[in-house]
């Protein structure tokens, strides 16, 4: 049979044709400009992409984010979504599909989605196509200081992963927050095209594979002055799910609980 993800089957090999190949952290350099400094303490650009199996203009995006991945280094945090709204995100024929129906509901909040789109920090601005100007969004992020100091960790024992997150207000906030827990996976291969091409062994990067809270996450009383801290402990049952967890991640988010807007993001790798 043919290899279709690489995750679900529990192969540690990459194979075939690497499209988006997974980029190790050592690789990762911070570099803009003036360096760092430029940067607030603490900022963390969260990007949310929409993509799908048969949208042929994804990869595109793929490359200028992975590109992307060399500049910001940890100050960048991906997630890709298959979108469940646009037919573009079903699956080749009878391959697994990487749709997730607790998605749905984030789809709904930006309307009608054109593949491939994303969104910096769940703002209103769109960023399409080659996404070519998802730079100038970063930098903009990274200048604004996080309302909230965030950090995660995560450790895959059998098929249970347990969380534990650390927050803390960098300023008074007083409108309520939530947290929400994602699972990402690189060095998946599954068939997507590009262009004009059909690569049966494309290597997909941050692919969203579980939410662990409800899909706008659970309320989090972490206060609401300045210093206030709370800390979270979640254990996760994989159930059916098979992940490579060396190749995998937990991503971190505190948003306003109304609009939805991230004010912190953190992200680790699954021990």
């Amino acid at each position: 049979m043919k290899k279709i993800l690489i995750g679900l089957m529990g192969l540690m090999g990459i194979m075939g044709l690497v499209c988006c190949d997974k980029i190790d952290p050592a690789e990762r350099l911070i570099e803009s400009g003036g360096g760092d400094s430029q940067w607030a303490e603490g900022a963390v650009a969260y990007v949310e992409k929409f993509t799908g199996p048969l949208c042929s203009n994804c990869p595109m995006a793929d490359r200028t984010i992975e590109n992307l991945h060399h500049t910001y280094g940890e100050r960048l945090v991906v997630v890709s979504v298959t979108s469940i709204t646009n037919s573009q995100g079903n699956p080749y024929g009878s391959e697994p599909t990487m749709q997730l129906e607790a998605t749905r509901v984030w789809e709904q909040r930006y309307g009608a989605l054109a593949l491939p789109v994303a969104y910096i920090n769940r703002g209103d601005k769109a960023y399409t196509s080659s996404m070519n100007d998802l730079g100038g969004g970063i930098e903009e992020a990274l200048r604004t200081v996080p309302a909230v100091k965030l950090t995660v960790e995560a450790t895959c024992d059998g098929s249970t992963v347990d969380i534990n997150t650390s927050a803390e207000l960098v300023f008074d906030y007083a409108d309520p927050v939530t947290l929400t827990l994602l699972i990402t996976e690189d060095s998946l291969a599954y068939t997507q095209c590009d262009g004009t091409s059909v690569v049966p062994d494309y290597m997909h990067n941050h692919m969203l594979r579980a939410v662990v809270t409800d899909p706008w996450g659970k309320s989090f009383g972490i206060g609401s002055t300045e210093g206030s801290r709370k800390n979270d402990h979640t254990s996760y049952n994989l159930g059916a799910l098979t992940i490579v967890p060396e190749n995998s991640h937990v991503v971190a988010l505190v948003c306003d609980a109304a609009t939805h807007r991230v004010l912190g993001c953190a992200q680790c790798d699954v021990k």
